[in-house]
């Protein structure tokens, strides 16, 4: 079968896992939570850290690594007024405290991500965890930096599933990015089809 149909098997899992996403934030916050149809395409390890916008914007990031049978990245990116929203609408306060706001972001990021490897891990019948997420505000480039040094020894590109997130009226306030290892993405693949 041709890489087309292959990747179109992955998309249609992850579409679904992203859905069930949805349905956990919703769960979580009282206003409509939209998340776009997901891209999934090869993108080069140099252009990964551009890959939310400029390198030198600040962001408030969620970063997981994923373990068991698939190994990758889960990564949340949150415009930094959104991520205070999203605070705020996790606990019910205008504007909650130091520790309870990075708290109540990590939870929701945690949740959601969840849900598409619960749903990926489902769907092909291996172990798919999520680590405990870190909370980080800095530039954008340096989060997604971190990342291309753990990928950058084994490939020169990356398959990444990104998505964008809507609070009510707001529009791609947020990133959730997906980076699974090559290996593990033939793997995912073949799952899938069987």
């Amino acid at each position: 079968m041709g890489a087309v149909a292959e990747n179109d098997r992955l998309y249609k899992a992850i579409a679904a896992g992203i859905g069930e996403a949805r349905k956990a934030f919703e769960l979580m916050v009282p206003v409509k939570v939209s998340i776009t149809t997901p891209d999934l395409e090869p993108v080069p390890l140099t252009d990964l850290p551009a890959l939310v916008g400029a390198a030198d914007r600040t962001v408030v990031a969620t970063y997981a690594r994923v373990t068991g049978d698939i190994t990758g990245h889960l990564v949340f990116v949150y415009d930094p007024d959104t991520a205070r929203r999203l605070a705020a609408l996790v606990t019910g306060e205008e504007e909650p405290g130091e520790d309870m706001g990075p708290s109540a972001v990590s939870e929701i990021s945690n949740v959601a991500g969840s849900q598409v490897l619960n749903f990926l891990s489902n769907a092909t019948g291996l172990r798919i965890l999520p680590s405990p997420p870190v909370y980080v505000s800095d530039m954008a480039g340096a989060i997604l930096q971190s990342v291309l040094y753990d990928l950058a020894p084994a490939a020169d590109e990356a398959m990444v599933l990104k998505t964008e997130i809507s609070l009510g009226d707001e529009e791609a306030a947020g990133f959730m990015i997906l980076i699974p290892g090559s290996a593990e993405l033939a793997l995912l693949v073949n799952r899938l089809g069987s």
